[in-house]
């Protein structure tokens, strides 16, 4: 049957965020469902920390392993990282979603994530290095989250697409973007 959100997660990105050095549950330097705090109380599906400093590196926002990648709303090419940028552009400039270059639900998927990384540095001064958005069967890495999605312009070079039939030769990249080593430098 169709994989939900939970099963994304489960069968998906628990591993990947594993096989990333990244530790899941109780002492670990992930949180899952992390809770971000302003007027009203939304959660995080996972949030790598630095556990010197407890400070956000990396967030991850699970979608429905069905969930289709990018629809421009135009029926014309595109190339994805050009079209991200562009749909972050104008959710940054507060026009609606249904004038967004993206269709479906992705002018909610810009605007659940561009929320977070806005709400991280507005209200705790956090930069945090690198934000996700997957389901599975694609992963989209925005590098710099806070300069798309705060400062901007977002730039399509600091956004970077990965889809299942090239994980495998992808790998080396992924691990250099998303890898606790990459993102977090701790003490021993």
């Amino acid at each position: 049957g169709n994989l939900h959100e939970h099963a994304t997660r489960v069968y998906f990105l628990d591993e990947l965020i594993e096989l990333l050095g990244w530790t899941l549950g109780l002492g670990g330097n992930v949180v899952e469902e992390a809770r971000l705090k302003d007027k009203t109380t939304t959660r995080m599906d996972y949030l790598g920390k630095a556990c010197d400093t407890d400070t956000p590196a990396l967030l991850i926002e699970a979608k429905a392993w069905e969930k289709p990648f990018l629809q421009p709303r135009k029926n014309e090419a595109f190339r994805a990282d050009d079209a991200l940028a562009n749909a972050i552009d104008h959710w940054r400039g507060g026009r609606g979603n249904s004038s967004s270059p993206l269709a479906g639900e992705w002018p909610d998927y810009i605007d659940q994530v561009g929320n977070y990384v806005r709400r991280l540095h507005t209200l705790h001064g956090h930069r945090l290095p690198s934000a996700v958005i997957s389901s599975g069967q694609w992963i989209v890495v925005f590098i710099d989250p806070v300069a798309a999605f705060v400062e901007g312009p977002a730039r399509s070079t600091s956004i970077k697409f990965f889809e299942k039939r090239n994980y495998k030769s992808d790998a080396p990249q992924l691990y250099e973007l998303l890898s606790k080593d990459s993102l977090v430098v701790e003490t021993p």
